[in-house]
């Protein structure tokens, strides 16, 4: 009944009305419990009818005395609307319902008034709880299972008692390994007969035992249901086996990048024919330890194995290793030659005088033999006093030029001669006198031609020009000695790697550097 402001009422009713409500009632529902469908619900509306005191349905009743909140009806005020038909009025009774004196005792339904007014909550409360029981089991197509392949989980839903129809819903599936990992879901459908099937390829986190457990979330009609008892799975890492095909171990001078240093081939193992994960290599350490031998000194051919390659008579791989050094070309040593400041002859202090007698060729018809004579000693005068001046004046100072870095040299002469030219330039040198050189390491000789120290040698190297007019008087340089591999034997740990199983090449590679 709906009444307005002026007090006029109207009642509305009957199926145009009460179906599209039940109708959104019964898509919540739905969804409360799942959301899988509930096909023919009557049945099951029926006996939780017969239930009242889970109060999903307000039953109707027939007589004053039984009216109450809960009525299948509404109270009113006799007589009103007074500007309706009779008919539409309320009653002298004051409850505007239905007759239901032919109801059914057991389930207070009959055709005039049907099971009575609806609780949407109660209802959806009392049906999720009147589900009938169900049972899940799970099973794996293997037992066992290497890491990077795949397996087969199965969980079959049976339905509680009295349920017949098949169950729908979603199964998750997880293990124990790491604790409660889901791996993933599958749903149920009336196609499968209450059957999930997942496909399952382990991580490396799952190497070992896995106890495998199934979940069901239920349905409209089944309740939800956990595994009692899980499949169990081992995961196995993947195995190989290497196999040695090197001739012979290679020697190097050191700066150069060697052939294959080692050939070995790998092959599946486990009675596989492909490779189930993806093999890597490294160079792991080297004895004895050189800073210029790491991992990154080593090259694989091919760099890695994909996974599923076909390892059938097993995959060839290389190593290449590079190394540190001045032999990159070797037929080439490279001297670094350079004109020494200290050599110079003492050009500018005679710049002048010979200017002069220039001029005076030039001029020398038409001066006389006097002025000749005069000007060429005035030229020289000048040029004493000049040199008199530089030397009495300022002070003497050196300055050290020459390159930053150099290769060490090797004492067994397999190198070509590893030396670097420095300059000293001097000025306020009374006489040109030049300088005096001396090293921190290695030696250099008068002209400022520096031989580095053999491998191994402090850096850097400390360069000292002293000049011989003043001895207190010097200019330094630094070079750095470039880092080189130390002539020697090498032993090399190379390990080969898929998923978690590791081996390393035996026996060992090894290279000889000099």
């Amino acid at each position: 009944m709906v009444c307005s402001g002026s007090g006029l009422c109207s009642v509305f009713g009957g199926t145009s009305v009460a179906y599209p409500i039940f109708a959104g009632m019964v898509t919540l529902l739905n969804q409360y419990l799942g959301g899988t469908g509930l096909g023919n619900i009557n049945p099951t509306l029926y006996s939780l009818a017969a239930t009242p005191s889970n109060g999903a349905f307000h039953s109707a009743v027939s007589t004053p005395a039984a009216l109450t909140v809960g009525s299948n009806g509404a109270y009113c005020t006799p007589g009103t609307p007074s500007n309706q038909p009779v008919a539409l009025r309320c009653p002298s009774g004051g409850f505007l319902g239905f007759d239901a004196s032919n109801f059914d005792a057991t389930t207070g339904y009959n055709l005039v008034t049907g099971l009575g007014s609806v609780d949407a909550n109660a209802l959806a409360i009392a049906w999720a709880a009147g589900r009938a029981p169900s049972t899940i089991a799970v099973q794996s197509s293997s037992g066992s299972v290497i890491l990077g392949r795949t397996v087969t989980l199965t969980a079959t839903v049976s339905p509680g008692p009295g349920i017949i129809r098949n169950e729908t819903g979603t199964v998750t599936f997880t293990t124990d390994n790491p604790s409660n990992t889901t791996l993933g879901t599958a749903t149920l459908t009336s196609v499968s007969n209450g059957v999930a099937t997942f496909t399952w390829t382990p991580t490396a986190s799952q190497v070992g035992t896995n106890n495998i457990n199934a979940s069901y979330a239920g349905d409209g009609y089944n309740a939800p249901a956990a595994t009692t008892t899980p499949a169990i799975v081992d995961v196995v890492s993947p195995d190989f086996t290497l196999t040695n095909t090197t001739a012979s171990n290679p020697t190097v001078l050191a700066g150069q990048t060697t052939g294959p240093v080692y050939s070995f081939t790998v092959t599946p193992g486990n009675g596989e024919t492909t490779f189930a994960a993806t093999v890597t290599f490294s160079c792991s350490s080297f004895t004895p330890t050189d800073p210029t031998l790491t991992s990154s000194s080593c090259t694989f051919n091919p760099t890695s194995i994909p996974a599923g390659t076909n390892g059938v008579g097993g995959v060839p791989v290389t190593i290449n290793l590079a190394t540190a050094g001045p032999n990159q070309n070797i037929g080439s040593p490279t001297r670094q030659i350079r004109r020494r400041a200290d050599n110079r002859l003492p050009w500018l202090p005679l710049t002048l005088p010979l200017a002069g007698v220039v001029m005076v060729g030039f001029a020398g018809r038409k001066l006389s033999k006097y002025s000749v004579v005069a000007s060429l000693c005035l030229a020289l005068a000048l040029a004493g006093f000049l040199v008199a001046c530089g030397s009495s004046s300022h002070p003497i100072t050196v300055a050290v030029a020459g390159p930053g870095s150099v290769f060490p040299n090797n004492a067994a002469d397999s190198w070509p001669n590893q030396t670097a030219q420095f300059a000293a330039t001097l000025t306020n040198d009374s006489g040109n006198k030049g300088v005096t050189w001396t090293a921190s390491a290695g030696s250099i000789d008068a002209t400022g031609l520096f031989t580095a120290p053999t491998v191994g040698a402090s850096s850097p190297v400390t360069i000292t020009a002293t000049s011989v007019a003043d001895t207190s008087k010097t200019g330094t340089a630094s070079i750095a000695l470039k880092p080189t591999t130390v002539p020697g034997s090498y032993g090399i740990t190379v390990t080969v790697t898929e998923a978690q199983t590791n081996h390393n090449l035996t026996p060992a590679p090894t290279v000889t550097v000099q």
